[in-house]
């Protein structure tokens, strides 16, 4: 029911129909689902199926496995790096001030993935951070082994998806797992009332709901720098 509703949550929004999205976003609400409290453990193989999944494939290791998390590590770490997050995506991340970088006096060029919004380090492997003990390097062109750009097996960007492959030590076997693939969760819900509420005149109610989103991923209830424009704050959200 929870996945029907959110499946028909999507679909009015996608077409303005901001009042009924509102309604069934209300009723996903009084199913029981809630926010997971760590937004980097959501995507750990010991929290699969947690009470902020709506939807997802299931997998079983050995018997209906999910091979696909060994195409996101790097080469250097046995994996095929076939997804890279762009420049333009890392810098929408806010700062921990909840000030955009352009914005934020906590931004510093020369230390860019520093005073960051955490789900960046949790989404996103960024050049230099520590991964499965050693540094991430796809700038040194010196090393064969490493990660820098190649024809094929590594990054184009030089950033990898983090996310679900945050912890290699979590699977004997990357391609080998029981990782389910999430496909719908409660922070979206949050964010479509939110946009639905906000459209149909109901302010206080969207910036609840997203402020919600936001407290899990600042630890606080930091409000989005662009405050004034709350439409364009949930969609920079969503993103």
């Amino acid at each position: 029911r929870g996945a029907a509703l959110t499946l028909k949550a999507r679909t009015l929004l996608f077409n303005n129909q901001y009042a009924d999205c509102l309604k069934a976003c209300e009723e996903i609400m009084q199913l029981g689902y809630s926010l997971f409290p760590d937004y980097r453990g959501l995507f750990r193989i010991a929290n699969k199926n947690n009470q902020e999944v709506i939807m997802d494939v299931q997998y079983v290791e050995n018997l209906y496995e999910n091979g696909t998390l060994g195409i996101l590590p790097p080469a250097s770490n046995g994996g095929w790096c076939s997804i890279n997050p762009t420049q333009s995506l890392v810098d929408v991340y806010e700062c921990t001030d909840g000030k955009t970088i352009e914005e934020s006096p906590l931004y510093n060029p020369d230390q860019p993935y520093q005073n960051r919004d955490p789900r960046l380090s949790a989404s996103i492997l960024c050049p230099g951070d520590l991964y499965e003990g050693k540094y991430y390097d796809p700038i040194d062109q010196a090393d064969p082994n490493g990660d820098y750009y190649a024809p094929y097996g590594r990054s184009k960007t030089g950033y990898l998806v983090r996310k679900y492959v945050d912890n290699l030590s979590d699977y004997s076997d990357m391609w080998n797992t029981a990782m389910n693939a999430i496909a719908m969760r409660y922070a979206e819900v949050l964010l479509a009332f939110a946009e639905a509420a906000y459209e149909v005149g109901h302010t206080a109610e969207a910036e609840n709901a997203l402020l919600q989103v936001r407290q899990r991923a600042f630890g606080t209830e930091t409000p989005p720098a662009r405050n004034s424009d709350w439409t364009t704050a949930i969609r920079h959200e969503r993103r």
